[in-house]
């Protein structure tokens, strides 16, 4: 890359196949999950939003520009676009260009992952954790909230839905060596149905999946190897809880 017209809609589509090899196929996935995750982020950085006390945005304030997009960064004090050679100064260009495929990369790559760092330490990217003796609470902030890793020293976790979503501000639980998670799904579907659920162990075994109501079913698993479950969810459901145990 040059030192002009960054932070592209690439950033974010580029993000997204990093962090899918950080979680599915790396044998040391620390340096993929800073690149991926922190690639994810940066193509948010050009959105112009916000407040009425902040005037709607940064880039370009007021109510008529609130939610806009530029379509890249220019660093440089005054340059030209390569699209026709408009004239550009330093910020946010002023139309959005492919940013729009940047984001399509981002919905799908947005997750919340618990990591160990061997610099930082166990990190959450994309939310928040305490952790209590080998328990671990996490609260999913990545905007979208069907995807949950854990990608520990002693373990790892993929657990993804395919509808629905994580309940809002209540925490995904789980042990350090994965014998128990739990969390809650919350869904717009005001009828009964089922959730999708795609879970992928490190550690072979029986598992146990129940809800509210009892058991949902048994399944026996194989590490890394993916299993897909269907979750039964209430009608008007707005936190249902499962419980996987091993």
């Amino acid at each position: 890359m040059g030192d002009d017209f960054v932070v592209t809609y690439m950033a974010q589509m580029g993000g997204w196949g990093i962090l899918d090899y950080a979680l599915n196929f790396a044998t040391n996935p620390t340096d993929y999950l800073r690149l991926g995750f922190g690639s994810f982020l940066n193509g948010w950085s050009t959105m112009n939003t916000g407040t009425p006390s902040s005037n709607y945005g940064f880039w370009y304030p007021g109510a008529a520009y609130d939610g806009g997009c530029g379509g890249g960064f220019e660093p440089s004090p005054y340059n030209t676009t390569w699209l026709g050679g408009q004239p550009m100064h330093r910020g946010a260009w002023y139309y959005s260009a492919e940013e729009n495929l940047g984001f399509c990369g981002a919905m799908r790559s947005a997750a919340t992952i618990l990591a160990d760092d061997p610099i930082f330490g166990r990190f959450c990217y994309g939310g928040t954790w305490q952790q209590t003796g080998n328990t671990n609470q996490v609260i999913p902030l990545d905007g979208v909230r069907r995807r949950f890793h854990a990608m520990l020293n002693t373990s790892t976790l993929h657990v993804v839905l395919d509808n629905d979503r994580f309940a809002s501000n209540q925490p995904i639980v789980c042990q350090d060596d994965q014998s128990l998670t739990t969390f809650q799904i919350e869904s717009e579907v005001t009828s009964l149905h089922a959730a999708t659920l795609h879970l992928t162990v490190s550690v072979s075994g029986q598992y146990t999946i129940s809800n509210n109501h009892g058991l949902v079913t048994t399944v026996n698993l194989t590490a890394g190897q993916e299993a897909s479950i269907s979750l039964p969810i209430d009608a008007n459901a707005t936190a249902q809880p499962f419980t996987i145990s091993r």
